[in-house]
């Protein structure tokens, strides 16, 4: 008993060939450059106040893939060290985290700048009057602020700072305020 082979047209194999190259040719179109996502992706915008300074900041910070430099140097000016009036440059991880601390919890006010950046001799005087200060605080790095947000609840704000899952969160409520890092996810 013979068996026919088995004939295939060039017709057939060009068709499959041509499909093949449609697919390879729509995955290859289909796929967006990092840089191209980074630059359609929303801005980002931050409102933070400084209640001992009276300094605000209202507008985006990151934009078009990228941070805005002038945007970055305001917001580290307004969170200084009020105590010595000394700027240093805040990770601007830190800004994302209080960005998107807003956008979780619909903040339309400022956020309240308690402390962002400490230099070393105002973390110094801080630990004297208070041992939960910490000798090396992420403060001095520029990699920690403290909040309140006017009109929302200190537990709340932090429960919804601990789902972000972004660093450390820290709970003052005799003082009022909470405490972000942009360090190891934990909280106290």
């Amino acid at each position: 008993m013979a068996t026919e082979p088995i004939r295939t047209t060039p017709a057939f194999s060009l068709s499959r060939r041509k499909i093949l190259a449609c697919g390879v040719a729509a995955a290859l179109l289909a796929r967006v450059s990092p840089a191209a996502a980074r630059a359609a992706a929303p801005a980002r915008h931050l409102f933070v106040a400084n209640p001992h300074t009276g300094e605000s900041f209202n507008g985006a910070y990151w934009a078009e893939g990228g941070y805005i430099p002038g945007a970055l140097a305001r917001l580290d000016h307004i969170l200084r060290d009020h105590r010595t009036d000394q700027v240093h440059p805040i990770n601007p991880a830190l800004f994302d985290v209080l960005a998107r601390l807003r956008r979780e919890l619909d903040i339309s006010s400022p956020l309240h700048v308690i402390c962002g950046y400490r230099s070393a001799e105002s973390n110094a005087a801080a630990r004297l009057q208070d041992h939960r200060v910490a000798p090396n605080s992420l403060h001095i790095e520029g990699k920690a602020v403290d909040i309140r947000v006017p009109g929302y609840s200190l537990v709340g704000v932090r429960r919804a700072a601990v789902a972000l899952k972004a660093g450390g969160v820290g709970l003052y409520p005799r003082a009022n305020y909470l405490h972000l890092d942009i360090g190891p996810v934990r909280t106290w």
